[in-house]
């Protein structure tokens, strides 16, 4: 279900859902050597723990490392398709991307959970669930039962997935929402915060209220 954990594994991102993951990587054994961020502006989020900005810098610093022997996670919130990107190019250098699960989370045995994925603390993900690649599953959310989550998508802290819900690639269901049986939401769609979603979703698609509607566009 889970990938064995390395020990030195570094985080792209240093916002945010960083310090959720720096502290579910800790719990889980794993010890953060480095941060990476393409904002200049922002400092690294833990003690002791040196940050690098952009791309050219990763690579120049990986030059001393042993890549082998090195896992990533991605802290990035509600950025999908940058967590896909970032983790095929990571990979390609022969990191490992890991699995990250804060020890209180509760996860099914039969549970499928792609590389990369999060599943921060108090998160309870019910059997015959799939979560695809780079799929955050935030503070306290609950994902039931024979549901599919597409890669990179996220659920934000609080929210409420029911059975046989299909979550489409990126999309991001914000924190307190509530998704019922056998909804569909479609690839790159936006639920509210605090909505409560009856009907399938469309691609692209930003809903909010209860019932969940579209917004209209002006």
């Amino acid at each position: 279900m889970l990938n064995r954990f390395p020990r030195h594994v570094i985080l792209w991102g240093a916002t945010g859902q960083a310090h959720n993951s720096g502290w579910a990587i800790r719990q889980q054994g794993g010890e953060i050597v480095a941060v990476f961020d393409d904002n200049l502006d922002t400092g690294s989020p833990f003690p002791n723990v040196p940050i690098y900005h952009g791309w050219e810098a990763f690579l120049s610093w990986l030059k001393s490392e042993k890549p082998a022997e090195l896992g990533f996670s991605i802290g990035i919130n509600n950025r999908g398709a940058l967590r896909l990107e970032l983790h095929e190019r990571l990979k390609g250098l022969g990191l490992a991307p890991v699995t990250v699960a804060h020890p209180s989370a509760v996860i099914a045995d039969d549970a499928r959970i792609g590389e990369g994925s999060q599943a921060m603390a108090g998160v309870i993900i019910g059997p015959g669930t799939e979560v695809g690649r780079q799929v955050i599953i935030n503070t306290a959310a609950s994902i039931d039962h024979d549901c599919v989550l597409a890669g990179g998508c996220e659920v934000a802290p609080g929210a409420t997935v029911c059975g046989h819900v299909h979550v489409g690639g990126n999309a991001f269901i914000a924190a307190g929402a509530t998704v019922l049986p056998g909804v569909k939401i479609g690839p790159g769609a936006v639920v509210g915060a605090g909505s409560l979603v009856t009907k399938d979703i469309p691609e692209n698609t930003t809903v909010v209220g209860v019932p969940a509607k579209p917004i209209q566009r002006k």
